[in-house]
């Protein structure tokens, strides 16, 4: 495990995470030419945030990028690994109450 991968890594699961965010605010639009929603930062970069954190725990666990395809795999891989996790915590809240999300998200951040 090379730090340098890692870092890689990180910032694939960052782009991944970004994406995944900013697609999440453009979806939430009220319409065509209406005015879009102010944007949920907190929201916003809790998922960036756990975009990355996949990526660095692929990289530490030894996943490597060789040319654009394996980029973009990984990036693709990283961007469900996220949208799952976060589906699951939003899946765990609405189940069991907001007690549960605070416990989950105490423990993702």
């Amino acid at each position: 495990m090379e730090f340098t991968q890692i870092a890689i890594n990180s910032l694939i699961g960052l782009a991944s995470g970004t994406a995944y965010s900013l697609s999440g605010y453009l979806k939430s639009s009220t319409g065509r030419w209406k005015k879009l929603e102010d944007i949920d930062w907190k929201k916003a970069i809790k998922t960036v945030a756990l975009g990355s954190i996949v990526g660095a725990v692929a990289g530490a666990s030894g996943h490597t990028q060789s040319g654009a395809e394996e980029w973009l795999k990984n990036a693709g891989i990283y961007a469900a690994i996220t949208v799952f996790i976060e589906n699951t915590i939003k899946a765990l809240s609405r189940r069991f109450g907001k007690k549960t999300k605070k416990v989950v998200m105490a423990i993702v951040n």
